[in-house]
């Protein structure tokens, strides 16, 4: 059994550098990595090499950080408020 079998790590700029050797580690690790970062693109190709390498992501999807600025401009005000109001 994997070191950190059944566990969630959630990382953040996952899509290159620090966050990506994270990402790889801990999915190596056992553990169901749930990327996030600005670059949708990078983070694709990140959650594939992990796929291909028998690492586990909790979900097909992966996330990327959206910028305020592009909250308001697709009409998501309340999602982009709640956001930030912390």
């Amino acid at each position: 059994m994997s070191q950190l079998a059944s566990q969630i790590a959630v990382v953040t700029g996952a899509g290159r550098g620090a966050g990506e050797a994270i990402a790889r580690k801990l999915a190596a690790m056992g553990a169901h990595v749930l990327l996030v970062a600005r670059d949708a693109a990078s983070l694709s190709k990140v959650q594939q090499e992990i796929q291909k390498a028998g690492g586990q992501l909790p979900c097909p999807a992966i996330f990327s950080i959206l910028r305020r600025s592009s909250c308001l401009a697709s009409g998501l005000r309340g999602s982009s408020s709640a956001a930030t109001s912390w």
